[in-house]
């Protein structure tokens, strides 16, 4: 039966193998305030809410995608890209998370989840921890066979 862990699973072990991922975690976005610098660049996956509908399962799906922003000590010389790496990370989150939707919605894992509507929604943010990080969060609605029995 494929079902939440075998999803969760299957994700987790698509991220790691990203060349641009140190770390995957899962859960609360509590574990991830604290997270040693060595982790980044960090995948964290959360499972909002889902539902059931006939045959399926939905899932709704974000992908938090991070890194430690760097800054430069030489002197400020531009002021449209700044003195620091967020637009590399902003770029490279976004890679990340295009390769897992592209993953789900036509890759390897498009074989037992589909991406509702084929769609994702992402959005870019910076300072959002405690921790001195930028990055990207994607959100999306998987939708796997429900395949319990009424037994």
């Amino acid at each position: 039966m494929k079902g939440y862990y075998d999803f969760t699973t299957a994700f987790h072990n698509h991220l790691i193998t990203d060349p641009l991922v140190n770390q995957v975690t899962k859960g609360s976005l509590d574990k991830i305030t604290n997270a040693k610098k060595d982790m980044y660049p960090l995948a964290h996956v959360m499972i909002d809410n889902g539902g059931f509908e006939s045959n399926t399962i939905k899932l709704s799906v974000t992908l938090v995608v991070m890194d430690i922003v760097d800054y430069t000590k030489e002197d400020l010389t531009h002021l449209y890209y700044g003195n620091n790496n967020e637009d590399d990370i902003h770029n490279q989150t976004l890679m990340i998370c295009q390769r897992a939707f592209e993953s789900m919605r036509r890759g390897q894992m498009s074989e037992d989840y589909s991406i509702e509507s084929d769609t994702a929604s992402f959005e870019f943010f910076v300072d959002r921890f405690t921790d001195d990080v930028a990055g990207c969060t994607m959100t999306f609605d998987i939708v796997m066979s429900n395949e319990m029995t009424i037994c």
